[in-house]
């Protein structure tokens, strides 16, 4: 798996600083799907099915990690709003 965090987490940033709108962030996860897994798996052509379940798989769980740190962040940025 070569999904990396750093680029990822940068190119959120952009995209807040920018307020974009809702389509380009779902226009910025399908390039990080395309990026991160079938890329990846065109690269690999000659691995079976499972190889590519397990791309899946190991991209989910960096991407819920990374979500979940993203929204802890936005929590605690905003924390003192809720008090």
């Amino acid at each position: 798996m070569y999904f990396q965090i750093s680029p990822v987490g940068g190119e959120f940033e952009r995209l807040l600083a920018e307020q974009a709108p809702l389509e380009a962030y779902t226009e910025w996860v399908e390039s990080i799907v395309d990026r991160c897994v079938l890329q990846q798996r065109g690269h690999h052509r000659s691995r079976p099915a499972s190889s590519l379940r397990h791309s899946i798989r190991q991209f989910l769980l960096v991407w819920m990690a990374f979500s979940g740190r993203l929204l802890r962040e936005l929590t605690a940025q905003t924390a003192a709003g809720f008090g």
